[in-house]
């Protein structure tokens, strides 16, 4: 249990810090390279 646990926990954090470095991206107007990491994502 502790191990899946542990997966998810590092899961989030990657998602956490994917949707951070997009809203800096963002926030750069670097749209275009955020729209390709959205993408990516849904895929």
């Amino acid at each position: 249990m502790s191990i899946t646990l542990d997966r998810e926990d590092s899961l989030i954090i990657k998602v956490f810090l994917m949707i951070r470095k997009l809203i800096m991206n963002l926030k750069q107007g670097n749209t275009e390279k955020s729209i390709k990491i959205t993408h990516t994502i849904n895929k």
